[in-house]
């Protein structure tokens, strides 16, 4: 079992942990397989005002939680508000991005699969 309280994870700048082309982005690890967590990672998704995640996509599905901040989801084409409490759901392979409108940040609480080696 684990318990801990978000803030007591250190974000991590992107451009330490290799996401290419992110922009104002810290993730904050908080479960992972280090944890014993065999299954599901969750993240939280810190994005600077004006910042965003690259276009990306993932092999697997991937859930988001809307914390704190605005923003839009790009995704086939169209920009998606996001505001706190909007859940987002994106299936395997389908490209996103991620991206800081508003003045304060941005937290995605994010829920996926561990990546298989």
């Amino acid at each position: 079992m684990k318990i801990i309280h978000f803030s007591e994870v250190a974000p991590i700048p992107s451009e330490k942990i290799g996401i290419a082309g992110a922009e104002k982005l810290s993730v904050r690890p908080l479960v992972t397989q280090a944890d014993g967590a065999p299954t599901f990672t969750m993240v939280l998704l810190e994005l600077g005002p004006g910042g965003s995640t690259p276009d990306h996509s993932h092999q697997r599905e991937e859930e988001i939680f809307v914390k704190t901040g605005t923003g839009i989801l790009r995704y086939s084409g169209k920009d998606i508000p996001l505001d706190p409490g909007r859940v987002v759901y994106l299936g395997p392979n389908e490209a996103h991005q991620f991206v800081n409108t508003g003045n304060e940040v941005l937290e995605l609480l994010c829920v996926t699969l561990i990546q298989s080696e």
